[in-house]
């Protein structure tokens, strides 16, 4: 009787297991709304911070973001120097249960600022607020969800 019980259990638990929803983390409100609507109904989106009081600036890491960050499957990054708060919060994820990174930037020209520092050019890390930007966006995060689900 016992290993029936077993069986059904471990049986059962694979079916629960087969249905889990990834759970994509976001760094920034606007990759929320990207990425809400890629994914639909078929994965969770969680906000790694909370967003009241929130400055991407000035944020300093607390240990539910880590708890957060620790639960997700992957987190979209900004990846040009408006989240940078996010590698202290990775860093601090115990190796076997870190997310995958989603570089929503990845090969995005970045939009220039008039000015210079030094003599490099000031570059905008504002990406999303670009149209053009954003559908690239949109496509980076796409097309590493379906690399982390292809049934999706």
């Amino acid at each position: 009787m016992k290993k029936i019980i077993l069986l059904m259990f471990l049986v059962l638990n694979v079916f629960v297991m087969a249905g889990e929803k990834l759970k994509i983390g976001i760094t920034l409100l606007p990759y929320y709304s990207f990425v809400a609507n890629i994914v639909k109904d078929r994965a969770e989106v969680i906000p790694i911070v909370k967003a009241e009081g929130f400055d991407s600036h000035t944020y300093q890491p607390k240990v539910e973001d880590i708890e957060r960050a620790s639960k997700v499957d992957a987190i979209v990054v900004n990846g040009v120097g408006h989240d940078e708060f996010v590698y202290k919060i990775i860093d601090a994820v115990d190796k076997k249960d870190r997310p995958v990174i989603i570089n929503a930037n990845k090969d995005v020209p970045l939009m220039p600022v008039a000015g210079t520092l030094g003599n490099e050019k000031i570059m905008d890390s504002h990406t999303f607020i670009s149209i053009t930007a954003a559908i690239q966006q949109v496509h980076n995060i796409t097309k590493e969800i379906i690399k982390l689900d292809p049934k999706k």
